[in-house]
């Protein structure tokens, strides 16, 4: 698996922060960064898609990774993390 650049990717800032993917139909990657290591809760309640959740330490080593599907009201990683990117996963058309 290649792990992306944090640096790369947009960081959720204001509301962002709160919403993440939901309510978009085509979302782009976003980077959560909290202040210090915690062990936070995320959900996809209102998400249109699957995306790809992958949790780092503060010295941004990879804790876990998951799969998620849209309206799962608790997720948690299996420890406390820093740094938080979701990665929607796009469907691409197939066209004949």
């Amino acid at each position: 698996m290649i792990i992306p650049d944090i640096e790369e990717i947009k960081e959720a800032k204001g509301l962002k922060k709160y919403v993440g993917l939901m309510f978009q139909s085509n979302p782009e990657p976003l980077l959560f960064k909290l202040k210090k290591e915690k062990l936070v809760a995320i959900n996809s309640a209102f998400c249109r898609v699957d995306f790809i959740a992958m949790w780092f330490d503060k010295d941004e080593k990879l804790i876990e990774v998951k799969l998620i599907k849209p309206g799962r009201l608790k997720i948690l990683p299996k420890k406390p993390f820093q740094y938080l990117i979701e990665i929607p996963i796009k469907r691409m058309e197939i066209k004949k």
